[in-house]
């Protein structure tokens, strides 16, 4: 894990050395996606992309062909959910569009999926266009019904965007993997404006699906975003679902002519498991601010009754955040004396994980300026830093978490190499969030370069990089998974499925990764690969966890190997209830013990496991709000 400090950067870098650069993602989403014609012509000649001679492989992970689409113009919004796996029936899903003549075409929807661990994949026509709708940017999760174990009686429901020379509305869609049930309907565009629906789709476990999306009001440009929430509710009678709507306008900071332009660019949505608490956040400068206005940061909304009702959480203070501010440039007006550091959101994602609580990873860069409109600018030459922005108890109370520094810049349209003219297209480093099933384990994966063996300063060979956090065992170390791998640079358009897969010992990410540089043009077809085995071990994981304000001071456990009785010594600094339960490494409580009111002392507690299984075991001591996890085991 890089830990690269900026203080001593700025010593002998003048200013004038930065220009100010406006990189929200408004600007790369208008710049990629035109609003009329979302096709754009094959451009024919290209900027030419040279690859460099790749060290010989040294890594496990590989790539297997998913399928192909028509252009990249189908996996180009790093908030779609393209990837998707349901645990229960072990099955992968890629959702996009088609190309012509290898399956179906580029307007219709197309389900891949996996039955085997990502080994193999299948592609089918899972709902064809019709009435000259064109199906644009789709998102696609995986519907089982409460008990069912046949992958042809499972739903996928798709849902983005779709065009009739312009953008006319958005589609919601489902059909049984089988091929029955295909059902469609649309939701137009009301109002002035366009109105993309395509960040964040998720499923619970209770089958509510939600998802997202901005409304482009303005007629010149975008002069107000409105936030759309919709969910979707399945209809047992008619084996379909029905979809709802709301919207949200979070009070945002306006610029001097009074338009809301530069205030907030992106909008996400992230859901529990059991479907019991779900959050809808903004990026934006947050009004209630005042006249310290703040960068581009979340506005968060919360939700306890399934999405019925939302309820704006707590305004965010991150000015100058002690975790923050040592990895980020400070305001330019004060950069002589190194000194406010705002931070501006530049890529977000976010997964909720079991006690409910919201994790909004992170690409962050500092503020170049705070002025009412000069909000989004950013310096040139910054890098950002990769963070994890989490709440504790469901609450306004938000911790952050450092996890990396980044190599590599954004890739700008006029040097990707990808398209050329006002076809090229630019891209980030596509930060995208996952979970465990049981929300026990949060996941942050993204790609960066490796700047010294490709001599580029910008992430123009991107590799995979991830982190995770286990509630319980803390967090592993940052992995780069594709270095000296068969794909060392080229993670190109890449997405990460909501959820993981665990195979009791390891956590598996289900990802996609883009075949760009075969053609070099952004108009001609492209081929999807999912890259196996980017897994992080228990093993990856701390398990020492030491005592919390001290009521845990000591605790020891006799034998350690053992085969039967087993005895804990626990030294309690004041009264209270101490509990001891052991896990296995599926995260399976195997033994709970709960001893009340002790006193404040050192205490003995044995416990027989002669009727455990040899292996490794988790024994977590807890006692009020101390807690010790250690390894135990059994022989």
């Amino acid at each position: 894990m890089k830990r690269v400090l900026l203080v001593g950067l700025v010593i002998g870098i003048g200013v004038s050395g930065f220009s100010q650069t406006y990189l929200t993602n408004a600007t790369k989403r208008m710049q990629n996606s035109p609003r009329a014609l979302q096709d754009p012509t094959v451009t024919g000649n290209p900027l030419q992309y040279v690859r460099p001679n790749l060290p010989k492989a040294a890594s496990e992970v590989d790539k297997v062909k998913i399928s192909s689409s028509l252009n990249i113009y189908t996996v180009l919004v790093e908030e779609q959910a393209c990837m998707a796996y349901n645990p229960d029936l072990d099955l992968i899903m890629m959702t996009h569009r088609g190309e012509t003549n290898v399956i179906g075409t580029g307007n219709d929807l197309i389900n891949s999926t996996s039955t085997d661990g990502g080994n193999s994949f299948n592609s089918t026509v899972a709902i064809t266009a019709q009435g000259g709708k064109l199906h644009r940017y789709p998102s696609g999760v995986i519907y089982n019904p409460a008990g069912n174990t046949n992958v042809n009686d499972a739903f996928s429901v798709m849902a983005g965007p779709y065009t009739i020379g312009a953008w006319e509305g958005n589609f919601f869609a489902s059909t049984t993997f089988g091929g029955a049930n295909a059902i469609e309907s649309t939701i137009g565009t009301t109002g002035a404006g366009d109105l993309l629906t395509r960040n964040g789709m998720t499923i619970d476990n209770t089958g509510s699906v939600h998802m997202v999306g901005l409304q482009y009001v303005g007629t010149s440009g975008p002069t107000s975003f409105l936030g759309y929430v919709y969910k979707g509710t399945f209809d047992n009678a008619n084996n379909k679902f029905n979809w709802t709507s709301q919207t949200l306008y979070p009070d945002i900071v306006k610029g001097t002519d009074g338009a809301y332009y530069m205030s907030y660019t992106q909008i996400n949505t992230a859901w529990a498991a059991d479907g019991s608490v779900g959050y809808v956040y903004f990026i934006g400068s947050d009004a209630r601010a005042g006249s310290d206005r703040c960068s581009y940061q979340p506005v968060v909304y919360k939700s306890t009754d399934g999405g019925e009702t939302w309820n704006l959480m707590a305004y965010i203070d991150l000015k100058n955040n002690s975790v923050m501010e040592p990895y980020l440039y400070p305001l330019k007006r004060e950069w002589s004396t190194g000194g406010t550091v705002k931070p501006m959101f530049a890529e977000t994602d976010g997964v909720v994980d079991a006690n409910g609580n919201l994790h909004i990873f992170t690409l962050a860069k500092g503020a170049y300026s705070d002025h009412i409109d000069s909000i989004g600018y950013t310096y040139t030459y910054e890098k950002g830093a990769i963070f994890e922005l989490y709440n504790e108890g469901q609450g306004d109370n938000w911790s952050v978490n450092y996890i990396d520094t980044l190599e590599a810049r954004d890739v700008p349209k006029e040097e990707s190499g990808y398209g050329s003219g006002e076809d090229a297209l630019s891209w980030g480093h596509r930060l995208q969030a996952s979970r465990s099933a049981d929300g026990k384990v949060v996941f942050a994966t993204w790609t960066d370069t490796d700047i010294e063996f490709f001599g580029t300063e910008i992430n123009l060979y991107p590799d995979i990089l991830a982190y995770a956090r286990h509630l319980d065992y803390g967090a592993a170390e940052v992995k780069n998974f594709t270095r000296n791998s068969n794909i060392y640079g080229e993670a190109f358009y890449n997405y990460a499925a909501e959820v993981v897969i665990n195979d009791g010992t390891s956590w598996k990410i289900p990802y996609s990764i883009t075949d760009i540089r075969t053609t070099n043009d952004p108009g001609l077809p492209v081929t999807f690969y999912y890259v196996k085995d980017l897994k992080f071990e228990l093993s990856d994981f701390p398990v020492g966890i030491e005592s919390v304000e001290g009521i845990v001071n000591n605790v020891n456990v006799y034998p350690n190997p053992t085969n039967g009785t087993t005895t804990f010594t626990i030294d309690v600094a004041t009264a209270s209830n101490v509990e001891i339960t052991l896990t296995n490494l599926v995260g399976q409580t195997v033994r709970n013990i709960v001893h009340k009111n002790v006193s404040a002392g050192s205490h003995q507690f044995t416990t027989n496991l002669s009727d455990l299984k040899a292996g490794v075991y988790f024994y977590n001591v807890i006692a009020g709000e101390g807690r010790v996890t250690r390894k135990l085991v059994v022989r």
